[in-house]
């Protein structure tokens, strides 16, 4: 018996999305354009194609930057399986949170660790927005001391940079996860009622993580119609 499936891929699947694949399970199953298996690919061919191919020499210099593919990588997952993820992974998640940068280093972030199952289970019975942080195996809230930072534009942006370094590191940690809007003042009241926290923080996002349980195409090259140079 398998203790767990392996994700598959089209024929067309880029290396980068068999790349981070490959961060959390051992082979990929290949499928051709009628979903029909083919092959597979494994972890050591993806080492040894880089170890080939992503050098550097004296004529030609080829650069892998893990950091840029893991930002081009990250995409909202809203698929996991029942895996959970580890006390480790979500400290290292945290931490990278509140390495963000926020105005004049006043640090007014908090972080909200959401584990308990009947709790993230009774948010999404009162809001259907809880749904996926019900579903997924860990989840996160972020708040922002309003008596520490009373500009409510600042206090967007501190939370907003915590909250984009936590998805980037879950994806480094081989994890997927989710955004999940706080606009609903009834959604950010219900949350701050079931986990009894103090009214002057107030809640600016939450990201339902845990191990994916489906697999999308890293992003592509900008829309160059979005980038301006000099003059709009």
């Amino acid at each position: 018996m398998r203790s767990r499936n392996n994700e598959a891929v089209n024929v067309s699947a880029s290396l980068d999305m068999l790349m981070n694949l490959s961060l959390r399970q051992n082979f990929t199953p290949v499928l051709d354009d009628r979903n029909m298996f083919i092959g597979i690919v494994t972890r050591r061919d993806i080492l040894t194609f880089y170890q080939q191919y992503i050098t550097i020499n004296d004529n030609e210099e080829t650069y892998f930057n893990p950091t840029i593919n893991k930002i081009m990588a990250r995409r909202s997952i809203r698929r996991f399986t029942n895996e959970q993820v580890t006390y480790e992974d979500i400290e290292t998640i945290v931490d990278a949170g509140l390495a963000a940068p926020t105005a004049a280093n006043r640090r007014p972030v908090h972080i909200l660790v959401l584990q308990e199952e009947d709790k993230r289970r009774e948010l999404y019975e009162k809001n259907n927005r809880g749904r996926l942080i019900a579903e997924a195996t860990a989840a996160i809230a972020v708040y922002g001391d309003t008596n520490i930072e009373e500009n409510e534009f600042l206090l967007n942006n501190d939370c907003s940079a915590a909250m984009q370094n936590m998805l980037i590191a879950i994806e480094a940690l081989g994890l997927g996860g989710v955004w999940i809007s706080a606009k609903d003042e009834d959604w950010r009241n219900l949350v701050t009622e079931v986990y009894q926290v103090p009214k002057e923080y107030k809640l600016y996002g939450m990201i339902a993580f845990g191990h994916p349980n489906e697999v999308k195409e890293t992003h592509g090259s900008a829309d160059p119609n979005k980038v301006h140079f000099n003059k709009w």
